[in-house]
């Protein structure tokens, strides 16, 4: 929602929202915008407002809309919005996937860019490179949209990137997620199904050939389907040469013809595919592989992916998004190989609809096996949540302890800071993980250190 109000502002309307416990980066961003953001909900401030775009943690009952729908005021959802004001004006890219769609985007977005297209982009984090998470783009140009799979608001339970209608789509995976909308793994596929089934017969679906779920259904696209993935087999394919804490030097494959050796300074087998998906993308924007991969090397991330927020006396401190099981062991794993040096510590706050419920419970013990310490605080607010149907951070704790030492369940932000501090030593990676502020956590633990050596 922040983003997009970034878009309208952009494109000069005058935005203002509301909401409740706003953290950055987005707050940032919105206050660097000078967009009116009020805390908590009041329905007078709907007066006067030629549209109400109504975000998807917005429930029947909220004061702001339920004023909206009595008083007949004209409403849209996020991905209405999104689609009406800019991606029908446009060649939408859409990049969807349980995992790795940020940073896909942001890659995507950074190339196309830096090769003259000068896209659009909407992107679910704060891009490095640009200092925000969106970008106006030239007219009929090329426009980056990560289209996530949570439903598009409180009237239109459709996933959002359903709306996203594109020239380009990707698929980078497909895993049972979002607990809180979705039964089971079937329930997840059948809207990924959507949508494919929803992309025009001269599109081109970009799909990640290791996944055999996307495999299965890639197919029913009436478009060109193009799989990528590791080795030589798939229509993009890499093998790596070496991998070092500077990146990895690949091999590029097209339709198992070798392009050459390439240098990617992307921490992670993961984000080397998330990589070949983009060469595979940008390709049918005119960009040869080459003079993408050729302008690689001054992309910047994506804020809150693997980001360094401070070093103290040798010892960094990690902010990274990872949650889901299969987010965190890749995301350790592309940090062990980035920071060989000292040890590795995961400390990881669960905080999603998913990483709350129970429903992963037994697949974490083994997501934190790349990490020299681990630190489980207590989920955030359960309250909503049956009782019976709860993840355990304890119980996660102590499942672990039975596979390895040097793990702790620590509830409190205090705890985590009193125990880091006494027992951090130089040149330790810290990697915080959660989707959410953290109660600041990140920056208390610099505050900390730096306490820890004055």
């Amino acid at each position: 929602m922040g983003t997009l109000a970034g878009l309208l502002k952009a494109k000069g309307f005058e935005v203002s929202g509301s909401d409740s416990n706003v953290y950055p980066p987005m707050s940032t961003q919105l206050l660097n915008q000078q967009i009116e953001l009020q805390e908590g909900f009041d329905a007078t401030r709907l007066k006067n407002k030629d549209l109400i775009i109504v975000g998807n943690v917005i429930s029947r009952g909220n004061v702001e809309l339920e004023f909206a729908l009595e008083n007949n005021l004209p409403l849209m959802s996020l991905p209405e919005a999104l689609k009406a004001f800019f991606l029908d004006h446009a060649l939408p890219l859409t990049v969807t996937g349980t995992h790795g769609k940020t940073t896909t985007a942001a890659i995507a977005t950074y190339l196309l860019d830096q090769c003259g297209k000068n896209p659009g982009f909407f992107v679910g984090g704060v891009l490095e490179n640009y200092g925000k998470s969106f970008g106006l783009g030239v007219p009929g140009g090329p426009f980056v949209v990560e289209g996530d799979e949570y439903d598009s608001a409180c009237f239109d339970k459709r996933p959002k990137f359903v709306h996203y209608t594109p020239k380009v789509g990707v698929i980078t995976s497909i895993e049972f997620d979002h607990a809180d909308i979705y039964r089971d793994l079937d329930h997840v596929v059948s809207v990924f199904k959507d949508f494919i089934d929803a992309m025009a017969s001269d599109s081109f679906l970009i799909a990640c050939g290791e996944d055999p779920i996307i495999q299965k259904i890639a197919p029913m696209c009436k478009g060109q389907v193009e799989f990528y993935g590791e080795g030589t087999n798939h229509t993009w394919g890499a093998v790596v040469e070496t991998e070092n804490e500077d990146g990895m030097e690949f091999s590029l494959f097209h339709q198992k013809k070798n392009l050459g050796k390439f240098h990617s300074p992307l921490p992670g087998r993961h984000n080397l595919k998330n990589l070949l998906g983009v060469v595979a993308a940008i390709s049918h924007f005119g960009i040869a592989p080459e003079l993408a991969l050729g302008k690689l090397q001054g992309f910047k991330s994506v804020l809150r992916r693997q980001q360094v927020r401070g070093v103290v006396n040798g010892v960094r401190v990690i902010d990274d998004f990872a949650h889901h099981p299969t987010a965190v062991r890749v995301t350790l794993e592309a940090l062990r190989k980035k920071y060989p040096r000292g040890r590795l510590w995961a400390i990881f706050e669960p905080r999603t609809a998913t990483s709350r419920r129970s429903v992963f419970q037994d697949e974490y013990v083994k997501s934190f096996d790349d990490a020299d310490v681990v630190i489980i605080a207590k989920p955030f607010d359960q309250k909503k949540i049956p009782e019976a149907e709860r993840f355990s951070a304890s119980r996660l704790v102590e499942d672990m302890k039975v596979r390895r030492e040097n793990v702790h369940y620590l509830a409190e932000i205090e705890e985590i800071l009193d125990f880091v501090k006494r027992n951090v030593q130089k040149h330790d990676t810290l990697a915080v993980m959660s989707n959410g502020g953290f109660g600041g956590i990140q920056e208390k633990l610099l505050k900390s250190l730096e306490e820890k050596t004055s």
